[in-house]
């Protein structure tokens, strides 16, 4: 599992399709867009995610220009107005941790990272002694 919306507050999301790297692409996965190509995170993100991946897809080979190579197909916005359930990374082992609390983007654009600030902010209370992957609400913010 990973950013899946837990409403839709658009009526639909825009058709855009990017080239993307080579690499294993995870639906709910954030991604990012550089020099015109969507890549896979390399380290946890802190600032605001342009893009969620909307489907499951293996890029063998990267693109040779912008109007070659494989797209990935349709990943959507994020929008400050989108909530989504996505697993945290890490056991919660020392206390509550609240709704209003700000964290990160795993490196693997798949979980929820407490404990550092980040542009993704907690909707719902993650309990004390909460496992890996428990599924929070979250949005991310500007």
């Amino acid at each position: 599992m990973a950013f899946i919306p837990a409403k839709e507050s658009r009526s639909e999301y825009p058709w855009v399709s990017y080239p993307a790297a080579t690499g294993t692409y995870v639906a709910g996965q954030i991604v990012q867009l550089k020099s015109g190509v969507l890549t896979a995170l390399t380290a946890a993100l802190t600032t605001t995610p342009q893009f969620i991946n909307k489907s499951e897809v293996v890029i063998a080979s990267p693109p040779t220009d912008l109007n070659g190579g494989k797209l990935l197909a349709m990943p959507y916005e994020t929008d400050p107005d989108e909530e989504y359930y996505v697993p945290i990374s890490a056991a919660v082992s020392s206390g509550d941790i609240l709704a209003g609390t700000l964290g990160s983007v795993s490196s693997d654009g798949l979980k929820f990272v407490t404990g550092t600030a980040g542009k993704v902010l907690l909707l719902s209370k993650i309990p004390d002694g909460s496992p890996i992957g428990f599924i929070a609400r979250v949005k991310f913010v500007q």
